[in-house]
């Protein structure tokens, strides 16, 4: 993978390795499932309702796909259209969120994502191509719009409203969706949740519906990610002192620290940090995942000392030598 330059990688990683807030002038919601669902959809649905209520937003715009409709695409597509619309900022001083949640089976077909009315896939909607694609281009929604997007596919996986319950009666400040991902991940379990960003490396930040004490900044991550990136600039022993000491200065929810450093034609780094932070570096150019959650590095050169077990030679192990 091609390196970027030492500023593009501070600028990412600083960005990365914060939880900020946006105070957003409104948040509108929408929900769909499918109408002949076999997943207990509207359970999640109603699940979802309650996360908006934890976090002091108003009930999501609930969508149907009807069993009888024809051309569901073009049905999605222009209810799609208007909520869109309906949430775009009015005036230059507003900025509003918009989450779209998703309850029912999701799956891949022709190597796009889809969601499907039932296992048997009969009948199915490609959102890669009808959500996914166009959030990520100026199809629906361009910069001037000043609209953030947070979608959420509960595709057979139903504790993200679980955990931002639990979050609050712990007495949490906010949720970050990102840390959110990292904890339910860290549960393990047969389905395990994913993330992306689609756009930017920041994550949505919601605070929750009643004061908290904790502040989720100061806790350690409980899940980490080994990752490499590649710097085109050679540091300099100061300068690296420099970033090692930045990296201890941030905030502990972050965990990032230099776990080894080569020189290459670049340089590349190998860093472990929270799998929240590296959650929104993924995808971006220069970074690698290298392992999920992995152990403390191996001392080597403890391990492949010769132990007190190893034998002195032995007198027949000696060559002979012979006297003259």
């Amino acid at each position: 993978m091609a390196p970027i330059t030492f500023e593009q990688f501070r600028n990412t990683m600083t960005a990365a390795a914060a939880q900020r807030g946006r105070d957003y002038t409104n948040v509108y919601s929408l929900t769909v499932r499918w109408e002949r669902d076999n997943t207990q959809a509207a359970i999640d649905c109603d699940n979802f309702q309650r996360m908006l209520k934890d976090l002091d937003v108003t009930p999501a715009v609930e969508h149907i796909i009807r069993r009888d409709d024809s051309s569901i695409v073009f049905t999605f597509q222009k209810a799609l259209q208007s909520f869109v619309g309906k949430c775009k900022a009015k005036s230059e001083s507003d900025h509003n969120l918009m989450i779209l949640h998703y309850a029912g089976h999701g799956m891949m077909k022709n190597g796009h994502f889809a969601f499907a009315e039932t296992r048997a896939a009969n009948s199915t909607l490609d959102a890669e191509s009808w959500l996914l694609n166009p959030m990520k281009t100026a199809q629906y929604i361009s910069d001037v719009d000043r609209l953030d997007v947070l979608l959420i596919f509960d595709c057979c996986y139903a504790h993200l409203a679980g955990e931002v319950a639990r979050r609050k009666r712990a007495g949490h400040k906010y949720v970050e969706f990102a840390d959110i991902f990292q904890t339910l991940r860290s549960r393990g379990g047969k389905v395990q949740p994913t993330h992306s960003l689609l756009v930017g490396v920041a994550s949505v930040l919601l605070p929750l519906n009643r004061p908290g004490t904790v502040d989720p900044l100061n806790i350690p991550p409980n899940y980490t990610a080994l990752f490499s990136v590649n710097v085109s600039q050679v540091l300099t022993t100061d300068e690296l002192r420099q970033l090692s000491a930045w990296m201890r200065n941030l905030p502990r929810f972050a965990g990032l620290n230099i776990d080894n450093v080569y020189r290459t034609q670049s340089m590349c780094f190998v860093l472990r940090s929270a799998l929240s932070v590296y959650a929104k570096l993924h995808k971006l150019q220069g970074y690698t995942m290298i392992a999920e959650n992995p152990s403390p590095p191996l001392d080597l050169n403890r391990l492949l000392q010769p132990g007190p077990s190893s034998s002195p030679l032995k007198k027949e192990n000696i060559p002979f030598k012979r006297e003259t």
